[in-house]
């Protein structure tokens, strides 16, 4: 048996809340409902899971998971308490944008590492396909207002992604280059296009026959494009 070995250190992930504003086509929403003792963590989990975390030392927290992490009211109170006993862990964290309407929750994500704001199209008509409820112009306001308070506060992170979920709807070279530009616009650190197989009748073909080789460069994600003016 062994008898020395260390705890997980790396990197863990923690949700917050299991509840999103959204009705994703490929989300089973009831089902992970279902599967949770609590819809959502109180002040004092996180306190908790806060003293766990500096404990073991953990060096990476991703801040989402099956749920809409701003879809609780006291997300700011919940990082600062993860920061105030781990002020150097490296903080992840995945929204749809929509929620991330308030100077609270715009200050609670200059509290994060890094921000993937997830929004799969450059138009209401094209995001909704997928993302049912979106509010594509309110996520990309959202979205703007959080880069223009980090570069008015003279902050080097959170580091602000655009992620964009590729679909065949949403693929088209003109949908593409308008999102790069509407990218560019908002000041965002990086545009990313991901492909997914879910749900099959969605598959990006242009994406599979290599018609994205020439958006920005090759990642583990897909394809993602920096932008000069935030590098």
């Amino acid at each position: 048996y062994v008898e020395q070995y260390r705890m997980p250190y790396k990197g863990i992930m923690v949700e917050n809340t299991s509840r999103c504003n959204l009705e994703c086509l490929s989300c089973p929403r009831d089902s992970i409902l279902k599967t949770r003792g609590q819809k959502s963590m109180s002040i004092e989990d996180l306190k908790k899971i806060s003293s766990i975390l500096c404990e073991l030392k953990i060096e990476s927290l991703a801040y989402f998971n099956l749920g809409e992490p701003f879809f609780s009211k006291n997300i700011k109170e919940e990082l600062t308490a993860i920061r105030s006993l781990n002020p150097t862990i490296k903080i992840y964290l995945s929204t749809n944008g929509v929620l991330l309407d308030s100077k609270e929750k715009l200050d609670a994500a200059l509290l994060l590492d890094d921000i993937i704001i997830s929004v799969d199209g450059a138009t209401q008509k094209a995001a909704n396909k997928y993302q049912k409820n979106t509010d594509f112009e309110r996520a990309y306001q959202n979205m703007t207002n959080l880069v223009a308070l980090r570069n008015e506060r003279g902050l080097s992170k959170p580091q602000i992604e655009w992620k964009y979920v590729l679909f065949n709807w949403n693929d088209s070279p003109k949908m593409i280059n308008k999102a790069i530009d509407l990218a560019n616009k908002a000041g965002v650190d990086l545009i990313s296009f991901w492909p997914t197989l879910s749900p099959p009748y969605g598959i990006s073909w242009r994406y599979k026959l290599g018609k994205f080789k020439n958006v920005g460069t090759s990642s583990w994600k897909g394809r993602e494009v920096w932008l000069k003016n935030n590098v």
